[in-house]
């Protein structure tokens, strides 16, 4: 489905986080990341939004389409949470900027958007597309572990001083490190949805 899969439209005025990443795979720590922010930003929905072709980072190791499937694996009954392929079918590099411009035109006048960021990504903010164009289109929320980033240490006219911080995420789960317990046969136990773990397995990912 294109678009924002199982977000509703409704009469009432909706707040939507918006999580985009790689997901390359989906882990508990991303599932952490979106149930704390529902829970403390008083979310109406979680929309995790995979990207094709991350701006800033590097290319990912699975392709979107193994990407965004375990996207869905892992938010499977989940009904607060949801993905949005918008970026996944962009063309060229996924720009935050777009993304919120194409959200803002899919959903109901009625609906704010949240954007949701880790600590690395709000301390380098200023050096996405357009960042004070991006803060007309939606507020944004940091979600870190305790001291992970102090708002304070960052220049007062840095664009993330003014979001919201939430250093209370309990779990430190790195994709990164998944993907090099799976080349070298370590556990990745706890670590992942057990339905990603059989979709990593059944798909032959991260392998070599």
């Amino acid at each position: 489905m294109s678009g924002s899969e199982a977000v509703a439209s409704t009469g009432k005025r909706n707040t939507i986080g918006v999580f985009g990443g790689t997901f390359d795979p989906t882990h508990n720590g991303h599932l952490a990341v979106a149930s704390l922010a529902l829970e403390r930003l008083d979310l109406d929905k979680v929309l995790f939004v995979p990207a094709a072709d991350p701006y800033l980072r590097s290319s990912p190791v699975a392709s979107v389409t193994h990407r965004c499937e375990m996207v869905r694996l892992a938010i499977a009954g989940q009904p607060n949470f949801s993905i949005s392929m918008v970026d996944a079918t962009r063309a060229g590099h996924t720009y935050t900027l777009d993304t919120l411009t194409d959200l803002k035109s899919e959903f109901a006048n009625g609906t704010d958007l949240v954007l949701l960021l880790g600590a690395d990504s709000a301390a380098s903010f200023d050096r996405w597309k357009c960042p004070d164009d991006i803060l007309k289109l939606a507020r944004l929320a940091v979600i870190s572990r305790l001291g992970q980033i102090d708002p304070a240490s960052l220049p007062d006219d840095h664009p993330a001083r003014s979001a919201t911080y939430i250093d209370e995420l309990d779990v430190d789960i790195s994709a990164t490190q998944i993907r090099e317990n799976l080349m070298s046969g370590k556990s990745i136990t706890n670590l992942l949805p057990d339905e990603v773990i059989d979709y990593i397995r059944e798909n032959d990912l991260y392998n070599t």
